[in-house]
């Protein structure tokens, strides 16, 4: 007797794409990073100096900025105050101002600014520990030299700040204060030493500085935040960098401090929807963006999100309506159609198994269908199409296979012909028939 082999069903599984980079970062809650939004202890410390004359609100905004308790502000202040005087008594002992510039490195290094360190970007640290970096050493550089009456410029590159003074109507000396001996770079500074008998000279060579672009005292000052921004970023501490973004703008509200936060926004984003908390991912982009505008970057993770949205909530949603969504997502054109293919092709794919547990593969073939005819260019939805055909065509296969090694050839016979009524040229069903035709001798 001729047996018959099953066919294996396919397996149906459409997964998601995951559409966001996905940090780790503990468990928090979207209350929790609205409070980021408005991080009561920058901003009320900012509002409480706004009105203060300068250098005074650059001071207290860069022990703000540094995060510095009330002991090491305190300590930091006191050594400024030192410094002031200091450079302030150099106005009259040093009226030739290229001196008076190298006068104020002699002030700084070695008593005050010690050791480089890369990392150290804080006020306090710069003043009490002797620890800095181009940003720190520039901001004390330039807030001594400013106080000893030296016309002082400060100068960003994409990775190194610096400082320039005019001590002459034709005379710009550039200041290089990641080194003790920077003041005028490719000159040789005299090295510091206690045994005047022995004189010896230290060289800072010259850096190429075309890419640099002058800044304002206040940009100086943030800059000691955004520093601090990437080391926090570097631990993962996504919460501390939103909220210090955040206090830069509210001090400096500037364009690219704006983008600064919608970016830091993006990090925190992307941890709620690594938890699969897509409403409240939602619900903080959007009051973001009531707070600070929007970019075409946070309109993209916006529009994915609200699909990421809908398919998280598919099954508290009827599916007629959550069909209706996509599509106006998709006419609206908040939507590309390659996300509206997404979104058509998950919802589908979970509205198919549903059918086909309930009342199998042929049912959920016709309710795929007319959607497959209807959008041809969705290669993703002809996929799932052409899978749901082959599981009917296995089940039919199956079916008929099951009556036919029981030798129960009408059965099986019926089955054939009932599906092929819906697929006549299937070659499958066309292939059974003529072997129970032969078995049958017809």
């Amino acid at each position: 007797m001729s047996i018959l082999r099953k066919k294996l069903v396919l397996l149906l599984i459409i997964q998601l794409a995951a559409l966001f980079p996905v940090v780790a970062q503990p468990e928090l809650s979207a209350s929790q990073f609205q409070q980021l939004l408005s991080p009561d202890e920058y901003l009320s410390a900012l509002s409480s100096i706004i009105s203060f004359p300068d250098p005074d609100r650059l001071i207290y905004a860069g022990f703000i900025f540094s995060s510095s308790n009330p002991e090491q502000r305190n300590l930091g202040m006191k050594k400024l105050t030192e410094l002031f005087k200091k450079a302030q008594a150099l106005r009259e002992d040093e009226p030739e101002l290229y001196e008076r510039g190298n006068k104020v490195f002699e002030i700084l290094y070695p008593d005050i600014l010690i050791r480089y360190q890369e990392t150290s970007t804080t006020l306090h640290e710069a003043l009490i520990m002797g620890t800095y970096n181009c940003v720190s050493s520039a901001v004390l550089f330039y807030l001594v030299a400013t106080q000893a009456g030296l016309p002082v410029t400060v100068y960003l590159t994409e990775n190194h700040m610096f400082c320039r003074v005019t001590v002459a109507e034709n005379q710009v000396i550039t200041v290089e204060t990641t080194s003790p001996y920077g003041w005028d770079p490719g000159s040789p500074r005299p090295i510091r030493s206690t045994n005047q008998s022995l004189q010896s000279y230290a060289y800072t060579p010259k850096a190429n500085y075309e890419t640099a672009e002058m800044i304002s005292p206040e940009i100086m000052i943030a800059t000691i935040a955004s520093n601090r921004i990437y080391l926090l970023e570097n631990r993962k501490d996504y919460s501390s960098a939103l909220k210090l973004a955040v206090a830069m703008y509210y001090f400096n509200p500037i364009e690219q401090y704006r983008i600064l936060v919608l970016e830091r926004i993006n990090n925190v984003v992307s941890v709620l929807i690594n938890q699969k908390k897509y409403t409240d991912a939602l619900e903080l982009l959007e009051n973001t963006i009531d707070r600070f505008g929007t970019s075409p970057f946070i309109d993209n993770i916006h529009n994915q999100l609200l699909v990421a949205n809908i398919f998280n909530t598919l099954s508290q949603r009827p599916f007629e309506e959550s069909k209706a969504l996509i599509l106006n997502l998709y006419q609206d054109k908040t939507i590309t159609e390659k996300e509206f293919e997404q979104a058509l092709v998950y919802l589908y794919s979970v509205r198919i198994n549903e059918i086909q547990k309930k009342e199998g593969w042929f049912k959920a073939w016709q309710e795929l269908k007319p959607v497959a005819e209807q959008y041809p260019q969705f290669s993703t939805l002809a996929n799932l199409y052409k899978t749901v055909y082959v599981n009917w065509v296995s089940e039919v296969h199956n079916r008929f296979a099951a009556f036919f090694n029981n030798q129960n050839y009408d059965a099986a016979r019926e089955v054939l012909m009932n599906a092929l009524a819906f697929a006549p040229s299937e070659s499958r069903f066309l292939e059974d028939l003529a072997f129970l035709n032969k078995v049958q001798k017809k």
